[in-house]
């Protein structure tokens, strides 16, 4: 996985994108910058990176509006490319395929160095732009860090020109907005950007943002010239638009080399006395030749150009003659260095080795003459050519004029069409003023009887409130009641459940009781039917003699013989209906 490289003007949502790119499981900064009271999870910054970056800054000398000329090529430069690159190449050993994640605001202004360290540890590098809207950024700088405007301003107009500049064309740009609006769906951009799957890991790193860190509500500084219009301008092309920078921003557009020399106008009109460089110059010649590559509209444009470039090469050559003067009385006074009188007529001996400092120090004086002779003689032949552009410009100007001549001739007769139609609107506008007033009245009668209505609700609004504590509070004790007899039914429930269980057993016991029940009484009717039928047996032996003497008709009547042996028979069943 590539390392990721978090830029942005400082105050733009840079500390929130590490911690979102720490929940996503990428490796953090070992020793950290400590947490303040501005960013109080921490700014995701090593210590070891911040050392390095302001090292390098301050050694390139106060850079408060443009970098030096040449300055990749200076030692600490060069020093800081063999440092990053170790740097890339270390973390990219430990954290392995999760991949790291650095940031440093200041980088904003040295990125070509970044590139070049990648370039040499064979470390990608994916840079992740934090944006913000330019009056809440300045705002910002001024609240938290306690920086005068001017400061603020000027802050954000350089690293915003160096990132505009020199940030790759695959940089992502994210919204500082899009936190609130949309956290989670931010979060999965950044894991597809970093390629990271898409996983939990996601949820948890979009809850990074929470509505305690949305700064976005708070009051913009209303930023004023020379700022104001460029910032606008900065916010229309890049505040709150998703995506990468290429698909964003066209750096071979017109406008867009317009928006770079207006940026570095404001930036120079914040640092007074700084003299353009050659990334500026060069910035404005790209504009220049875009618009002889264009139509002859932008002739006029081409000329402010064209005399801002002159003036500047006018500076730079009032400088070098400046220069070639003081070399020159330097030059004529140690052409006459030697040996010399003292005031006391004593002659005084000059060391020959500072003798030889000397003469070497006026070769590399001369040396520097020529170069800036040259470079003034280059800036001269510029000058010629724009000269030139500038008469071709004219020529074309002289036609335009005339096509102006014949346009004035239409306005003036659109003028008189247009005293017309003045004379009507002023009757319109009459006519606009009484049903001003009218309305006004209209409008005073409405809001009065709204005032009424509102008043009226507002009074049943009161009413229904404390209708609704009576009911939030009967609700309360009807709740209470509810839950008790919730558990009074509970334990109803569970000793009917009991008595449910207890009948089973009760019933499945008199199932038994009765089964037991029927098998004694069948085998009982069995011996009583065995019985009977002995007995039966032995009555009718027993009857037969008898029978042939008594008459038939008096056998219901029985024999006084015969009414004992019931009576055991009644007995045994009385007997074995007890049991």
């Amino acid at each position: 996985m590539a390392a990721v490289l978090v830029i942005g003007t400082g105050r733009s949502g840079t500390s929130l994108l590490m911690q979102a790119l720490g929940a996503l499981g990428l490796q953090m900064p070992k020793e950290a910058v400590p947490a303040t009271e501005n960013n109080l999870r921490g700014t995701g910054e090593e210590i070891a990176v911040r050392d390095q970056m302001l090292s390098l800054h301050d050694s390139l000398g106060p850079v408060i509006a443009f970098r030096p000329d040449d300055w990749q090529s200076e030692p600490i430069s060069r020093q800081t490319v063999e440092w990053i690159a170790d740097y890339l190449a270390e973390n990219q050993e430990q954290a392995g395929e999760k991949g790291f994640a650095v940031k440093f605001p200041l980088t904003a202004l040295y990125l070509p160095l970044w590139q070049e360290a990648s370039r040499r540890a064979n470390v990608p590098l994916k840079m992740l732009w934090a944006t913000r809207g330019a009056p809440q950024t300045v705002g910002s700088l001024i609240k938290s860090y306690g920086r005068q405007p001017e400061v603020a301003m000027q802050t954000w107009a350089q690293r915003t020109y160096y990132l505009l500049r020199d940030a790759p064309a695959d940089a992502m740009l994210l919204p500082y907005e899009t936190w609130a609006a949309d956290s989670e769906g931010l979060v999965r951009t950044i894991a597809d950007f970093v390629g990271i799957a898409d996983d939990p890991e996601t949820i948890a790193a979009a809850r990074q943002f929470s509505p305690l860190l949305d700064h976005s509500a708070e009051g913009a500084f209303e930023i004023a010239e020379p700022v104001g219009g460029i910032a606008s301008a900065v916010d229309q092309l890049i505040a709150g638009r998703q995506g990468e920078l290429r698909e964003i921003v066209r750096r071979d557009d017109i406008d867009f080399l317009r928006l770079m020399t207006r940026l570095a106008d404001a930036i120079l009109a914040l640092a007074p006395g700084v003299v353009p460089v050659a990334e500026e110059t060069e910035m404005r010649t790209n504009l220049l030749k875009r618009l002889g590559d264009e139509a002859n509209q932008e002739t006029s444009e081409m000329k402010e150009e064209i005399a801002v470039l002159a003036q500047r090469i006018r500076d730079v050559s009032a400088e070098n003659r400046n220069l070639k003067k003081e070399l020159v009385i330097q030059s004529d006074n140690t052409a006459h260095i030697g040996e010399k009188t003292g005031e006391n007529g004593v002659d005084i001996a000059w060391d020959p080795k500072k003798l030889s400092d000397v003469y070497q120090e006026l070769f590399a004086a001369r040396g520097q003459l020529y170069e800036l002779q040259i470079e003034n003689e280059t800036f001269r032949s510029k000058l010629q050519n724009y000269e030139e552009e500038a008469l071709r410009c004219q020529s074309e100007l002289q036609e335009k004029e005339q096509s102006l001549k014949a346009l004035n001739d239409e306005f003036e007769q659109a003028s008189v069409a247009h005293a017309a139609m003045e004379t009507e609107a002023s009757e319109i506008r009459e006519a606009y003023a009484r049903l001003a007033l009218q309305r006004d009245g209209v409008e005073e009668e409405v809001e009065s009887r709204f005032r009424e209505r509102l008043n009226i609700m507002e009074d049943r609004i009161e009413f229904i409130e404390q209708r609704r504590d009576v009911l939030r509070e009967n609700n309360e004790r009807i709740r209470n009641n509810n839950e008790n007899l919730r558990k009074e039914f509970n334990a109803l429930k569970k000793q009917r459940d009991e008595m449910v269980k207890k009948r089973e057993q009760f019933r499945q016991k008199v199932n038994e009781v009765t089964a037991r029940r029927d098998e004694i009484r069948d085998s009982k009717n069995a011996e009583i039917k065995a019985l009977k039928a002995q007995l039966a047996a032995a009555n009718g032996k027993s009857a037969q003699p008898r029978n042939k003497s008594v008459p038939t008709q008096n056998t219901n009547a029985g024999s006084p013989k015969q009414q004992p042996a019931a009576k055991p028979l009644r007995s045994m069943w009385h007997m074995f209906s007890r049991k």
